[in-house]
């Protein structure tokens, strides 16, 4: 299973247009996310399993 740190960038499998942030580390593993919104308000969702996020970072190498 993979694990994501406070500030990792992260997109919900339901949702995989969305970019989000994790902000919180839960004590039972699970994680609390954020992404902002045009009209100045924020997304939010909590208890997100592990299982449900997919890490945006790369591992390409640019020629």
């Amino acid at each position: 299973m993979q694990k994501f740190q406070i500030g990792d960038r992260v997109t919900l499998a339901s949702m995989p247009n969305y970019i989000f942030v994790v902000v919180q580390l839960k004590i039972d593993g699970s994680y609390v996310i954020e992404s902002p919104e045009g009209n100045g308000s924020t997304l939010t969702y909590d208890n997100v399993s592990a299982e449900m996020l997919k890490s945006t970072l790369t591992t390409g190498t640019q020629s």
